[in-house]
């Protein structure tokens, strides 16, 4: 346990997040032992972290055992993505953007956000650009499977999808 809490107040003093109870030996030993086709999505286990949803629906209210997976915000009804668009649209202008690839010739920006914290990135780290990587498909989790339409890079395009649950719309209520 004090190894825990020593990862975790490190970790948090840098502003990192360390997952730590995930380090506890006991909880790996339990995971490592569980069956590894019980944790995809199948058929027979049609959404993600089935096998964790199914140890708890007895326990948990089923809107929320069931409910789609989503970023903390969007799962809590807070409209940070949408927030947050709106700020960044007010200071990447629309001509700033379509300069982008001359501006960011390197791992250029695919998104007003994007460019912005590139934009941040340069002020305070000049021509470090060689370590920004983009990743392909955004960063965000948004309560849509993978490479799935309903998901940009800026987010998911539809939050009310996010109470539709897995197969539970008409018991969700939070």
């Amino acid at each position: 346990f004090v190894n825990l809490q020593r990862a975790d107040r490190m970790t948090m003093a840098h502003s990192l997040e360390a997952r730590v109870p995930f380090f506890d030996t006991d909880y790996i030993e339990v995971a490592m032992g569980v069956d590894p086709r019980l944790k995809l999505v199948s058929s027979d286990r049609p959404c993600e972290k089935w096998l964790l949803r199914k140890m708890y629906e007895h326990d948990i209210p089923p809107e929320v055992v069931w409910r789609a997976k989503a970023m903390q915000c969007e799962g809590v009804g807070i409209t940070w993505v949408e927030t947050l668009q709106n700020y960044i649209g007010g200071r990447v202008s629309d001509s700033d953007f379509s300069a982008r690839e001359e501006r960011f010739p390197i791992n250029t920006p695919h998104t007003k956000e994007e460019y912005y914290y590139r934009e941040l990135f340069e002020r305070f780290y000049p021509g470090c650009d060689r370590f920004v990587h983009v990743w392909p498909n955004g960063c965000r989790s948004g309560g849509a499977p993978w490479k799935n339409d309903a998901y940009t890079r800026e987010g998911l395009k539809d939050t009310t999808r996010l109470k539709k649950g897995h197969g539970l719309a008409d018991q969700i209520t939070v």
